[in-house]
C-alpha cells in the first residue's frame, strides 16, 4: 500500500509538472516593446510568444496599467510580468528571468542643442533634464536624479517632455532608443519630429529588462515557469531567431 500511494504522489507529480500548456502576463503599454494592437505588439511580445512556444505553452497577454500589472503578478494573481529593470527591492519580491531585451539607453535632444559631454553626472549639473512621472531611466543615472545632483522635472506623459524640449523649457530627456524615437514619430508631427536627435555616447548600454515571477506563487509552479521562458530564450537564440526579431522590431533611427 506504501508503496501504491507512493507511486501515486510520483504520477501526480510529473502530470503537474507537464500540465503548464498555457501563462498569462500582466503588461502595459510600452511600444514597440509591448502594445495592445496587433500591428504594434513589437519585440517583446513576438520575443516571450515564441520562446514560450518552444516549451510547449501558449501566453496570453492581460493589458492593465503598468502599476496594476505589478502589483498583479506580485500578488500572484497572474504567472508573471516582463519587462522590468533589476532592482534590490525587487528581488525581494520575485524570481528574475534571464534577460529578454538588453537596452541602450540615451539622452534625447534637438539636432541644433549642443550634444552633451561627461565624465561624471556633476558634468551635466548645468542642464535641465525633463522625464516621465514613475520612470525608471537607467540604474546608473536614476541616483542622480534623487540626490538632487541633476534636475530632473517631471511630466504626466512623454508628449510634455518632448514638447518642452521642442519650446526649449528642457534640454533632454531619457529614453531607451528605440521608444525614445518609436514616441517621437508618433506623437510629433514629421517637422517636429525629424528636429530631433540622441547623444552618441550612451547613458547606458548594458541595462537588461527581465520577466518577474512572484515569490508568493508555490514555488513548483515558479520554477517551471521560470525553467521554460529561460529554455526558450535559450532556444531562440541559438537558432538565430532572437536576432531576427530583434532586427525585425527595431525602431529606425532618425
Amino acid at each position: 500500500m506504501r508503496l501504491i500511494f507512493c507511486s501515486l504522489i510520483l504520477m501526480t507529480s510529473l502530470l503537474q509538472a507537464s500540465e503548464l500548456k498555457k501563462v498569462s502576463l500582466a503588461v502595459g503599454e510600452w511600444p514597440p516593446f509591448i502594445a495592445s494592437k496587433p500591428s504594434l505588439q513589437g519585440i517583446c511580445v513576438n520575443i516571450l510568444s515564441e520562446a514560450f512556444k518552444t516549451q510547449g505553452i501558449e501566453v496570453m497577454f492581460e493589458f492593465t496599467s503598468w502599476k496594476e500589472a505589478f502589483e498583479n503578478a506580485k500578488n500572484a494573481k497572474i504567472d508573471g510580468t516582463p519587462l522590468w529593470f533589476y532592482t534590490k527591492e525587487r528581488a525581494k519580491q520575485f524570481y528574475y528571468s534571464e534577460p529578454i531585451i538588453t537596452h541602450k539607453i540615451v539622452f534625447f535632444h534637438l539636432k541644433d542643442h549642443e550634444e552633451a559631454q561627461w565624465t561624471t553626472w556633476k558634468d551635466l549639473a548645468k542642464y535641465r533634464f525633463v522625464g516621465t512621472v514613475g520612470y525608471l531611466f537607467s540604474p546608473k543615472i536614476s541616483p542622480a536624479f534623487e540626490d538632487k545632483t541633476l534636475t530632473l522635472h517631471r511630466t504626466v506623459n512623454d508628449e510634455v517632455g518632448l514638447r518642452m524640449i521642442l519650446k526649449r523649457k528642457a534640454d533632454y530627456t531619457i529614453n531607451d532608443i528605440d521608444v525614445g524615437y518609436y514616441l517621437i514619430r508618433t506623437l510629433l508631427k514629421e517637422k517636429d519630429a525629424s528636429a530631433f536627435s540622441h547623444t552618441k555616447k550612451p547613458i547606458d548600454d548594458e541595462v537588461t529588462s527581465h520577466f518577474l515571477v512572484s515569490r508568493k506563487h508555490v514555488e513548483s509552479h515558479s520554477q517551471r515557469v521560470l525553467k521554460a521562458i529561460n529554455a526558450g530564450l535559450k532556444e531562440i537564440k541559438s537558432t538565430g531567431r532572437y536576432d531576427e526579431l530583434l532586427k525585425k522590431s527595431r525602431s529606425p533611427k532618425m
